[in-house]
């Protein structure tokens, strides 16, 4: 079983290092796919160094640095990929830098004790050595959370299918972390562990090479021959959404999703999707409704005579459940508050 291992870790670096080049290739069309090759660099380098990993030497110390931040990488490729309005920002990267020095330090004294005498802090050393790992899960669980809830709002097909595999693989990390976390050694998990990790980092990376998969307005998507003989959207749909959503002011509507949505336009969800998606060029659910919403609501602050009217009056009338979703999409439209809009069109 150790051979087997072994060329498995070897197929899989070997992969890896095709998806950083593909990707690194990509890199000038979209910067948010720097965090994927950071995480991909993070995930290669605790691979390849993982048997090594409690020998003290000057290239172990290189590559615990660099793969501490891996899962946190993760996180940020998540919401990259998956939040179209996110964007990568310097606190994102130095938090990643602070994150993995500190994991590296506390690496260095719950294994080999660099700072003080293991025997005289033994539960404090167990709890040194679970705390960065346990750290790593809660990036991991945020990162799921993350892939499902977009989920109900994406209206990209290509998305959509590659969230399925996504989750699919963060749930086997959480697995591996798990079984580190509460190993007595980190590095010392059995070598079926071992074998279980490295096939899912293998299978994770051959998937993504054998898809072929292109970064293309702001996410992965098949070639263009691929895709050439998809359906073309229904403009009857297009015709329903008219009546429902302007005539019917159905944009109003508290708790609208895409799935309701359709049940009220009986027709079927996928094609919903690829209508609003193809049709009127929007990524996710939660833009479209925005877009009929804040057009409203500035009609509605501009107007003198409804200056009485609060700002949560407002949003509850549009649909919205609060005042922050409200405030954040109005911001995003316009650039302002809209109690700064308000001031600025009534004063």
């Amino acid at each position: 079983m150790q051979e087997l291992n072994h060329v498995i870790l070897i197929c899989g670096a070997l992969m890896l290092l095709q998806v950083i080049w593909f990707l690194s290739k990509e890199l000038k069309r979209n910067s948010k796919i720097l965090s994927a090759i950071v995480f991909c660099l993070g995930t290669l380098s605790f691979l390849v160094s993982y048997p090594y990993m409690l020998e003290d030497r000057w290239w172990t110390h290189v590559f615990l640095l660099t793969n501490q931040g891996a899962t946190y990488s993760m996180l940020l490729f998540a919401k990259a990929i998956f939040d179209d309005h996110f964007e990568l920002r310097g606190k994102h990267w130095l938090f990643l830098t602070i994150f993995s020095i500190f994991a590296y330090l506390f690496h260095l004294q719950g294994y080999w004790g660099y700072f003080w005498d293991n025997q005289q802090f033994k539960n404090l050393q167990i709890l040194i050595k679970v705390l960065p790992h346990m750290v790593e899960i809660v990036f991991v669980v945020l990162t799921a959370i993350e892939a499902v809830n977009s989920g109900k709002r994406d209206l990209i097909r290509q998305r959509i299918e590659f969230r399925k595999f996504f989750i699919f693989f963060i749930s086997g990390i959480s697995i591996i972390l798990s079984l580190g976390a509460f190993s007595i050694n980190r590095y010392n998990i059995p070598i079926e562990s071992q074998l279980i990790m490295n096939s899912l980092v293998s299978l994770a990376a051959f998937l993504f090479l054998n898809f072929r998969l292109r970064f293309q307005n702001d996410f992965f998507i098949k070639p263009r021959e691929e895709t050439q003989a998809e359906e073309v959207y229904d403009s009857d749909i297009i015709g329903k959404l008219s009546i429902f959503i302007n005539d019917q002011s159905g944009y109003k509507q508290e708790n609208l999703t895409i799935s309701k949505l359709a049940e009220i336009l009986n027709v079927q969800e996928y094609k919903l999707r690829k209508t609003i998606n193809q049709g009127l060029g929007f990524k996710n659910f939660n833009d479209y409704l925005n877009s009929f919403r804040i057009e409203t609501a500035k009609q509605i602050l501009s107007d003198p005579s409804q200056k009485n009217l609060t700002i949560l009056e407002i949003a509850y009338s549009l649909g919205y459940n609060s005042i922050s979703p409200f405030n954040k999409a109005f911001k995003l439209s316009t650039g302002k508050t809209p109690t700064e809009y308000r001031k600025l069109v009534l004063q």
